[in-house]
């Protein structure tokens, strides 16, 4: 079965994952103005409940952070990992009571691709599954190449801290795979993924084993 969840440039999504870039550049002291300057958006429009950007200009501004928060290609693996290891389901709204509430795991990855926009992608999102695995291929949009390294990794990441949120686990998938090139510090994507790690390969996946998606999650409940 395959779920496409494609962003059009227009398409309004929850700014889900441009929340820890803004809070970043906060932290770090970075001038928002040069990240946002020409946008309908502001640093401060992100914190609103509701909030909602468009593809387009999610993508622009992460084009614009990555060289102000040192998040591009040459970057150590950990400051790109760590923005999507600040994920916390509490930050995606219904959406996040519903992953919450699902069933089981594969019901809550199902709710995701569901609804991207709510779920932020800034990825297409594509699902394949077989007997023994369940793979998330994750594709830039036209014109996004640019910005795929940095969105697998915080995609990924972001997945995956969130699953160990909702099953209350250590979840760990069954292999990732990245499109670019390896980053000089490994570890921290092995530390991190608890699985191999592989990169220079055809697409961005993420594997998990299929019998996984059928983990009873501890806080389902059928009338949330």
């Amino acid at each position: 079965m395959s779920v496409p969840a494609v962003p059009a440039a227009q398409e309004m999504l929850a700014p889900v994952f441009l929340a820890p870039l803004v809070a970043d550049a906060a932290r770090r002291k970075v001038d928002l103005g040069p990240i946002f300057r020409g946008l309908d958006i502001e640093g401060t429009d992100l914190e609103e409940p509701g909030a909602a950007v468009s593809h387009q200009e999610a993508i622009t501004v992460v084009r614009r952070a990555m060289p102000l928060l040192a998040l591009d290609a040459h970057a150590v693996a950990a400051s790109r990992l760590e923005l999507g290891l600040r994920t916390r389901v509490t930050e995606r709204g219904a959406l996040g009571l519903g992953l919450l509430a699902a069933a089981t795991l594969g019901d809550a990855i199902g709710l995701s691709l569901s609804y991207p926009q709510s779920a932020g992608y800034l990825l297409r999102i594509r699902e394949e599954s077989s007997a023994d695995e369940h793979r998330l291929i994750a594709e830039p949009g036209l014109g996004d190449q640019d910005v795929q390294g940095f969105l697998a990794d915080l995609t990924f990441s972001a997945m995956v801290m969130l699953r160990r949120q909702v099953t209350a686990t250590q979840h760990r998938p069954l292999a990732v795979e990245f499109v670019r090139p390896a980053p000089a510090h490994l570890a921290a994507y092995q530390h991190f993924f608890a699985c191999p790690v592989r990169f220079a390969c055809m697409h961005n996946v993420l594997i998990t084993q299929a019998q996984a998606l059928d983990l009873p999650l501890p806080w389902a409940n059928a009338m949330a």
